[in-house]
């Protein structure tokens, strides 16, 4: 395994106005991550899918130790990433990096193009301005910015939304790192450019052999191009399987729930919705036992009061659900 991630838990303080802090002494916080566990293999494609607000981006940035865990361990390739010096962790820098989701916010609008990719190189290594340049003209060329001499000068506003995506990409991929977190690489842009973007993630898993943590909320998205699938919900994992066992057999009922909402393009084909009620819970005072339990369908008295662990139900397939009510043996 390329990437381990054990039992790791991020928990943000809540910030108090000072009443609140002379009322209350309590502290408050955000269990953004909560406990979660998954690993990930040299040359494959993780997707982590949830909706907005579960924890996705906190778990990418924790990987690549943007931010440091509350608790648990990150294992890349036998080194705990979470243990590290600031020093050794720099070093890291060079094998992992992060393609950011809003690629008008991870551009400093002040500088060219053919700088901000620069950056990394300028910070990693001993390189000469001609051997930057090089370098800088061969990462435009790789996400297709051609020809790559037309881009080196330009301003971020120059660029269309898809050039500007393809231009975060290409900063990510100077340093040639082994393992890259994609933050929603295809959010932000057409839907015109982004099976062009799908397709860039792909060829470079196969001709550079790299490893990718795709974080989406798109299931046909992680579909396309995952090898694997990993779901959460409000700061838990709640099931984890290979691509195909998960969509013709789910298991948990948020996943199952997921899956009916994406469209089917044949009219012919019928879908039994799956509406799901309430509202997401707060992770700051998340619900006892299972955290999908006041939303689920097929929630009984136990469900909550224990919380599931994520158990075997299949070749690699994991759910953590007490009822297990679609496990089909």
């Amino acid at each position: 395994m390329l990437l381990n991630v054990i039992n790791l838990k991020k928990y943000f303080p809540v910030e108090k106005s000072f009443i609140e802090k002379l009322i209350t002494k309590t502290k408050s916080f955000v269990h953004a991550v909560d406990d979660i566990s998954f690993s990930i293999r040299k040359k494959e494609i993780f997707g982590l899918v949830g909706e907005s607000g579960c924890g996705k981006s906190t778990t990418g940035r924790l990987c690549i130790g943007l931010i440091e865990p509350t608790d648990g361990k990150i294992f890349f390739d036998g080194c705990e990433i979470s243990s590290l010096a600031k020093r050794e962790l720099k070093k890291l820098r060079k094998k992992i990096q992060m393609i950011f989701q809003d690629p008008t916010a991870s551009l400093n609008p002040k500088m060219r193009i053919g700088e901000a990719i620069s950056r990394p190189l300028k910070i990693q290594g001993n390189y000469s301005k001609q051997e930057i340049k090089v370098e800088v003209l061969q990462a435009l060329d790789t996400v297709a910015l051609t020809p790559p001499e037309n881009f080196y000068h330009r301003y971020p506003y120059e660029l269309s939304g898809g050039q500007r995506q393809r231009a975060v990409i290409a900063r990510s991929l100077v340093l040639k790192p082994e393992f890259v977190v994609a933050d929603e690489p295809i959010a932000m842009i057409d839907v015109s450019v982004r099976a062009q973007i799908m397709d860039l993630i792909e060829n470079l898993r196969k001709g550079r052999q790299m490893t990718f943590l795709l974080i989406t909320h798109d299931l046909a998205s992680a579909r396309y191009l995952c090898d694997r699938i990993a779901i959460m919900y409000a700061g838990k994992i709640v099931e984890i399987g290979f691509k195909n066992e998960l969509f013709t057999n789910p298991q948990h009922p948020y996943t199952k729930a997921l899956l009916s909402a994406v469209p089917v393009p044949d009219p012919k084909h019928k879908i039994d919705r799956i509406i799901i009620g309430g509202e997401v819970p707060s992770l700051i005072n998340p619900p006892k036992g299972c955290r999908f339990n006041p939303r689920c369908p097929y929630a009984e008295t136990v469900c909550q009061t224990v919380e599931p662990i994520l158990d075997k139900v299949g070749d690699e397939h994991y759910v953590a659900c007490i009822p297990k009510p679609f496990y089909k043996k």
